[in-house]
C-alpha cells in the first residue's frame, strides 16, 4: 500500500501504472503520427505529434512518480485512501511536483518535434 506524502505520493500503485501504460500506450498514435511527417511534411502533422507525445510523456511520467498531476491541480489524493489535501504547505508541495512533471513532459517533447522537424528538412 502507499499513503499520501505532499509533493511525492498521490497515488496508489495501479492508479500510478494505469498512467504508465496509457502513456505507452499513446505512442503508437504518436509514431503513426512521426511517420506520416516524414512522409509528407505538414504542421498538422507535427503539432499531433507534440500533443500526443506530450500526454503520453505526462503518463509516463505519473506512472513513474507515482503522482497524478489532476489530482495535484484538484488537491487530491488516491493513494491507501481518497481525500483532500486541506494543509497550504501540502498543496503548495503538490503544485510544485505538478508543475516539474508537466515542464519535463513539455521539455521532452519539444526537444523530440524540433528534432523530427529538423531531421525532415
Amino acid at each position: 500500500m502507499t499513503s499520501y506524502q505532499a509533493g511525492v505520493c498521490n497515488i496508489n500503485q495501479k492508479e500510478s501504472r494505469k498512467r504508465a501504460i496509457i502513456g505507452l500506450a499513446m505512442l503508437v498514435p504518436m509514431a503513426f503520427f512521426t511517420i506520416l511527417a516524414f512522409r509528407s511534411f505538414s504542421i498538422l502533422s507535427l503539432t499531433a505529434v507534440w500533443l500526443i507525445g506530450f500526454a503520453a510523456m505526462t503518463g509516463v511520467l505519473q506512472g513513474r512518480e507515482n503522482f497524478c498531476v489532476a489530482h495535484a491541480k484538484s488537491r487530491t489524493f488516491k493513494t491507501e485512501s481518497e481525500g483532500r489535501v486541506k494543509d497550504q504547505e501540502d498543496v503548495e508541495k503538490d503544485d510544485k511536483k505538478a508543475n516539474k512533471i508537466l515542464v519535463q513532459a513539455l521539455v521532452v517533447t519539444t526537444v523530440y518535434t524540433i528534432s523530427l522537424t529538423i531531421y525532415i528538412f
